[in-house]
């Protein structure tokens, strides 16, 4: 739970200092409302790879969809928990990303009360497309392929996935906290 605790601040502190930099570095230009753009991108391309591999683990657990199905429960209604089951997980983290954005917003540009509700509605809702769109792709995958309802090929799959994901979120946020802080090269990738 420490560590967990631990790994949430982290995160918070990392979307902060980078929410604080880049509305410091647009308000000059004017621009600042690009900062909240920028938290709705980043936080649906995490739910998006998060949704994905979480949804993936899920279809590890096939074996056991049987026992389920012996039950008086429609297919269906297995897929809808399923999915409602991701959606729990994901919600907290749109809602760290974009609650922080909104936090960063909101104390520098003093806007009105219904901006945190449309915050609040758009990072509830925001899971939901990348839910919908990596279901669309793993069903149709996952049982039309054998070899990948394999626990231990999900295992893999999903440790190299996260590695590159990985790798790829520290390189990105490397050179964006590098451009952040010059309002030249900002302004041109703007």
């Amino acid at each position: 739970i420490v560590l967990a605790i631990f790994l949430v601040a982290d995160f918070g502190f990392l979307f902060a200092m980078m929410d604080i930099g880049m509305y410091n570095a647009l308000a000059p230009l004017g621009m600042q409302s690009f900062m909240l753009l920028y938290a709705t991108v980043m936080s649906s391309v995490l739910v998006f790879l998060f949704t994905f591999i979480t949804s993936l683990s899920f279809f590890s657990s096939a074996q056991y969809e049987s026992l389920f199905l012996t039950m008086p429960i429609k297919h269906s209604s297995l897929l809808l928990a399923r999915m409602a089951t991701v959606y729990a997980i994901e919600a907290p983290i749109v809602l760290l990303v974009m609650g922080i954005a909104a936090a960063v917003y909101g104390i520098k540009a003093h806007p009105g009360f219904d901006f945190y509700l449309h915050m609040l509605f758009n990072a509830l809702a925001m899971p939901l497309v990348p839910l919908a769109v990596s279901y669309a792709v793993l069903v149709p995958l996952l049982y039309t392929s054998r070899w990948l309802r394999r626990k231990n090929t999900i295992l893999y799959l999903g440790g190299f996935i996260g590695l590159a994901l990985a790798l790829g979120f520290n390189f990105y946020l490397q050179t964006m906290m590098a451009r952040i802080n010059d309002p030249v090269l900002l302004q041109k990738m703007l």
